[in-house]
């Protein structure tokens, strides 16, 4: 059974009290989970202290796919903000040694708070940790959050659909080990809310452009199978997102149709950006633990047992040639 984070919710609600500007952030670029965190720590933040000025602050433009969540377009950039506008700062769904642009207006508030459910990360001096590593996605965490006395919220349609857009994705729509019977009552919770969470889903993760399809298609297609069968790996170059018009969103789900090649154990994608850096995700079918694996190739990197990513400087070629030898020397 799902427990309120009482403790939790009530120191944050003292810090609360004593705020005048908040600033949400998350890692970017913000996923389902993130953006669906923001908008219900703001919520509940706007509940109980309407007053106070909050403000959700990316990196990045917000992908289309959440843009059709409610409040999702209030999302801005830290251009026109500078450090010390805000008091305290809130970092969901990650930490803030992975806040890139908004990192400046986050380290300058005098108190920083972490929603996360992420067991791998970087030390970092917060002020308060909201955090539980057995929770599916952080908008489970933001829920207990709302179960609390000190910062209780009656769920809403609204608030309800980008809480459940979080938990789909980090689950793969409960498909995933992370999801736990507490992770299904939570669900169950959202729906109970009446929202149309078919629409919702497919929407959010579903959905892809033409261009979308075609560079999935391409990626499958020309896949590599190494560490004898037990790595699938998939390259997305800029060249080929050129080619089929589409947009490093496209690139979601192409790693999750990977992993389930069969024998396949690990699944991992490589994606050039535009600076000539390689994003590399990573998907485990086994105990492997890929969270670990990415910290040890990066600094920044880490994320989940089961699904974790880094970035590495390039070229494209080199960055995955060193990945795919290691994972071979780990695996055999």
């Amino acid at each position: 059974m799902l427990k309120p984070l009482e403790p939790e919710a009530a120191d944050l609600r003292r810090a609360l009290t004593r705020a005048k500007r908040v600033m949400l952030t998350a890692p970017a670029p913000a996923d389902g989970d993130s953006i669906g965190s923001q908008l219900g720590m703001r919520a509940i933040i706007k509940a109980h202290f309407p007053e106070l000025d909050v403000r959700i602050i990316n990196e990045d433009v917000l992908l289309d796919r959440y843009r059709h969540l409610p409040g999702a377009n209030d999302a801005e950039l830290p251009a026109g903000h500078k450090a010390g506008d805000f008091d305290l700062g809130i970092v969901v769904d990650g930490g803030a040694d992975r806040l890139g642009a908004t990192s400046e207006l986050f380290d300058a508030c005098a108190y920083r708070v972490q929603v996360d459910h992420h067991a791998v990360g970087k030390d970092y001096s917060y002020e308060q940790r909201v955090w539980d590593p057995r929770a599916a996605a952080t908008t489970e965490v933001v829920y207990r959050v709302m179960l609390s006395d000190a910062l209780h919220l009656e769920l809403s349609a609204e608030v309800a659909q980008a809480l459940y857009v979080g938990v789909i994705f980090d689950t793969g729509y409960f498909r995933h080990g992370n999801t736990t019977p507490e992770t299904l009552e939570f669900g169950a919770a959202l729906l109970r809310t009446g929202f149309n969470f078919s629409e919702v889903g497919e929407r959010a993760m579903l959905m892809r452009t033409l261009g979308g399809n075609q560079l999935m298609g391409r990626v499958m297609a020309e896949s590599t199978s190494s560490a004898e069968g037990r790595v699938l790996s998939g390259v997305v170059a800029r060249e080929m997102l050129r080619r089929f018009a589409a947009r490093d969103e496209d690139r979601d789900g192409i790693i999750d149709q990977l992993s389930l090649v069969q024998g396949v154990q690990v699944a991992v994608i490589f994606h050039e950006t535009e600076i000539g850096d390689v994003k590399v995700s990573f998907r485990s079918k086994t105990d492997f633990d890929v969270a670990e694996l990415a910290r040890e190739l990066s600094p920044t990197g880490g994320g989940h047992r089961k699904a974790s990513g880094c970035t590495l400087k390039g070229p494209l070629e080199g960055t995955r040639r060193q990945v795919l030898d290691t994972l071979d020397k780990l695996l055999r």
